[in-house]
């Protein structure tokens, strides 16, 4: 209940009450929020390659002329897996979900659980098993089980506020 400006804990943290999505209809929800990050990891990976792209033609090009030599998709794709890594990171850690899970009602791990000093390790490896088996295998294993197997694995769990 909101008084006076003060908001209940459930208001704060944006946990309700009642049945929320679980097995395979929370992880079809967060395909959802994979098609919503993979946009802007698109436009996060375009702006790296223009910011490389400056820099290669700078004095300081030449720790990037190697990159470069990768070849337009190797080095794009590249580009795509590492702003994926630091982005999942970046979000989860600092806010416990993407930009996608926000727009989805999910969060990652319970709210005690974020206050703990183990979380951001937690989401580290989360996030680096997801990104290093090529953002496909952990989350299709996990659509094939209905179960959150990154979760398993990392122990901060996808959870659904709806």
């Amino acid at each position: 209940l909101y008084q006076r400006g003060q908001m209940s804990w459930d208001q704060m943290t944006g946990f309700r009450g009642g049945a929320r999505r679980q097995g395979h209809q929370l992880i079809l929800w967060s395909f959802m929020a994979v098609l919503i990050d993979s946009l802007i990891l698109v436009s996060l990976s375009c702006f790296f390659l223009v910011a490389f792209a400056l820099i290669v033609h700078s004095p300081f090009g030449e720790i990037f002329r190697a990159f470069m030599k990768m070849g337009a998709l190797r080095m794009f794709l590249a580009v795509f897996l590492i702003s994926a890594w630091m982005y999942l990171l970046t979000m989860r850690i600092f806010f416990g979900f993407s930009i996608g899970e926000w727009a989805c009602d999910l969060r990652l791990g319970q709210p005690t659980e974020r206050m703990t000093a183990s979380y951001p390790l937690r989401v580290f490896i989360r996030s680096t098993l997801i990104v290093g088996t090529g953002l496909i295998l952990f989350p299709t294993l996990s659509l094939l089980t209905g179960r959150d197997l990154a979760g398993k694995v990392s122990g901060v769990k996808l959870i659904s506020l709806r």
